[in-house]
């Protein structure tokens, strides 16, 4: 195999993250902030109507694999406040639309931010992006928001080693769908049997890939028991991201 570029997934691969989206300490603060804006709901209120609009989104995605926008469901949750009915958010003199589009936007972020309980690049993952970069182009294909996923892997310092970035959602569409992987495939001008793609989950990203045409390695002891039940096998399965490039290698001699 001749390789002439490589692509990452992100989260649980190239960046160690945890999350709490629904917890108190996550959504305790976005319900007090709601109040600034006229919106009294509790915590469980708050939650019911976020995944209410989660379901909502999800069914009216016309998507096998749909993707959400959070930035959507917030909005949603301040209409359905009548929060944009009476002119709260005008008062500065700023466009109705814009100060909408905005409000909605600082939420979801907010709620990223309250959420966030670690967020960092695994060990040697610098060191191991430093190397490949200076042998092939690199992109990154990963389930995530545009709200949000770039500011991320800048925060980490990983954004700069690839060419490309690939969100689902900017496409409104997920892994394992192999359109986001052609999107990517297409930005850096590699074919898809010349690229190898990285990634955690033995389904969304060993499957998407390797229906896209790519080989696939399987990065994480955690995944191990996922692959042997979804009888997704890749074509290479390391432990640790930095073992990446002797995986590379292997490829390569087949």
């Amino acid at each position: 195999m001749e390789i002439r570029g490589v692509l990452f997934d992100v989260n649980g691969t190239l960046i160690d993250i945890e999350t709490d989206d629904w917890g108190e300490e996550t959504l305790g603060p976005l319900k007090y902030f709601l109040r600034y804006h006229g919106v009294r709901l509790g915590r469980q209120e708050l939650r019911s109507r976020l995944e209410a609009g989660v379901r909502h989104h999800l069914g009216i995605i016309p998507q096998p694999f749909p993707e959400l926008d959070w930035t959507l469901i917030w909005r949603d949750v301040l209409a359905q406040a009548g929060v944009f009915d009476h002119g709260i958010l005008s008062g500065d003199g700023t466009a109705p639309a814009e100060r909408r589009y905005q409000i909605s936007l600082d939420l979801a972020r907010m709620h990223r931010s309250l959420a966030r309980r670690r967020l960092r690049a695994f060990p040697k993952t610098h060191e191991m992006l430093d190397d490949l970069s200076r042998r092939y182009p690199l992109a990154i294909v990963t389930d995530g928001q545009w709200a949000f996923a770039r500011e991320e892997l800048t925060e980490t310092g990983l954004i700069g080693y690839f060419r490309h970035v690939t969100v689902s959602g900017d496409m409104g569409l997920r892994k394992p769908d192999t359109r986001i992987f052609h999107d990517a495939l297409h930005a850096i001008g590699v074919d898809a049997s010349n690229a190898v793609y990285v990634g955690n989950d033995p389904y969304r990203d060993v499957h998407g890939a390797q229906a896209s045409g790519m080989r696939a390695i399987l990065v994480g002891d955690k995944s191990l028991p996922n692959w042997a039940t979804s009888g997704r096998r890749p074509d290479y399965h390391i432990r640790h991201i930095h073992e990446v490039p002797n995986a590379l290698q292997a490829l390569a001699s087949r």
